[in-house]
This record gives C-alpha cells, sequence and structure tokens, in this order.
C-alpha cells in the first residue's frame, strides 16, 4: 500500500469516525430535548388540573386564590404556582409532576426521584427551599412579614421519604389535597381576630403580576442588562 493511500484512508477513517460521532451527538440531543418537552407539557398540564381541583374546593369566604404567575418587584422577578391567602396566614404553593419514590432532606438543594425501589435515580428541584424563596419574595414585595405555610402537591401515585420536613410545610399527595384544604379552613375560622387583610394582600400581588410572556421576557432582558 502506498504513502498516498495510506494517507486517504486515514483521512477517510477520521472523517467517518467523526461523522458517526456528532451523528451520535445530534441524536441523544434530539431525544433529550423531546423527552424534556414530553415532561414539561405534562407538568404543565398537571399544573392546570390541579388548579382547576382547587377553584372547585376552597372555601371562598375563607381564602382568596391566586394562580400560578410570574411577579415582579424591584427589579427581581419570582415565579410560582399559586397562593391561598386568607386573615390568618399565606400559603404558597408548589405543584411538581415528581412521579415516583421521592427522598432526601428537606434542607438538600436536590432531591433524589426514583420510577421504582430498585430503579436508578435521578436528581430533582427541592420544592420546599423554592417555596421558601417565594415566600422570602412574596414578604418583600407586600413589605410585611405575615404568617405563612407552603403546600406542595404531586401525583398520587408518588412516595414522599424526605426528611426534616418542617412543621409549616405541608408536602402531601394529590389524594390529600381536599382533606388539606379542610384542614387549612378549620385552622383559619378557629382564630380570632384576624391578623391579615386577604383582599389587600391579594390585591397587591395582582399589582406586581406579569402579565403576558412577553412582558416577562422583556422585563427578564431589562434585569439583565442592568446587572
Amino acid at each position: 500500500m502506498s504513502s498516498s493511500t495510506h494517507l486517504i484512508l486515514t483521512i477517510f477513517f477520521i472523517v467517518f469516525f467523526c461523522f458517526i460521532l456528532i451523528s451520535s451527538i445530534v441524536w441523544y440531543l434530539y431525544w433529550r430535548i423531546k423527552i424534556d418537552y414530553k415532561q414539561g407539557k405534562k407538568g404543565f398540564l398537571y399544573e392546570g388540573y390541579i388548579w382547576e381541583k382547587l377553584q372547585k374546593n376552597i372555601d371562598s369566604n375563607t381564602f382568596e386564590f391566586l394562580k400560578g404567575s410570574s411577579y415582579l418587584y424591584d427589579g427581581k422577578i419570582f415565579e410560582t404556582d399559586g397562593f391561598l391567602i386568607s386573615n390568618v396566614f399565606i400559603v404558597v404553593i408548589e405543584i411538581k409532576f415528581y412521579n415516583g419514590i421521592l427522598s432526601g432532606d428537606a434542607n438538600d438543594i436536590m432531591l433524589k426521584l426514583k420510577k421504582h425501589p430498585k430503579s436508578k435515580y435521578k436528581l430533582v428541584t427541592n420544592p420546599i427551599l423554592q417555596c421558601q424563596k417565594n415566600l422570602n419574595h412574596t414578604f418583600k414585595l407586600i413589605s410585611q412579614q405575615i404568617p405563612y405555610a407552603s403546600l406542595i402537591i404531586i401525583p398520587q401515585q408518588s412516595k414522599i421519604k424526605i426528611t426534616n420536613i418542617e412543621d409549616h410545610v405541608l408536602f402531601i399527595t394529590e389524594d390529600q389535597l381536599l382533606e388539606t384544604l379542610q384542614q387549612l379552613r378549620s385552622y383559619v375560622n378557629n382564630q380570632n381576630p384576624p391578623v391579615i387583610n386577604k383582599k389587600a394582600v391579594k390585591e397587591m400581588l395582582m399589582s406586581m403580576k406579569i402579565k403576558t410572556n412577553k412582558e416577562k421576557q422583556k422585563f427578564k432582558k431589562i434585569i439583565k442588562k442592568g446587572k
């Protein structure tokens, strides 16, 4: 085999190997994006389903309900999956489409999620910490510290095995939602006198609400430029 033929074959195999490698990476990214899109879509639909369930079952005399949205204050944006506002305390809501066994410590940044006891786990965002951040943002937005709770809802078939959950955190599966709402209502009705003007808090939150995705992207760009 001549040296020129050897060089041509070497170049061919290098190009062929690069083609296979790039094709594999592109194929992997395609499926990863497709899977993430499907999961995101399922999560979005699940949020809508839980919002509808909340609207049907909350006592409107006890709670003011706000659906999930984005809020802007002091050049900061934060997002929640909803609020329940009573004259006793405010509840920030987080809805997660976490299917499987959720484990870890309440103070961990990430939690472990397994589909089955023997399957590999993946790391997911800790909604307990998310709720606390959103509560901190909320207090700054309304310029007052008020009694609070966190309500985290995941699908009915999931299992929660999280340690060190504080008393103000209500981490439940969907089948526990109606009972939890009833417990919250009973607690509010047994408290006297009121400590919060729930309509005023709702109106303040509504005034800071970002109305459209276009507006949200606009504010994000402005905030980014200002940093």
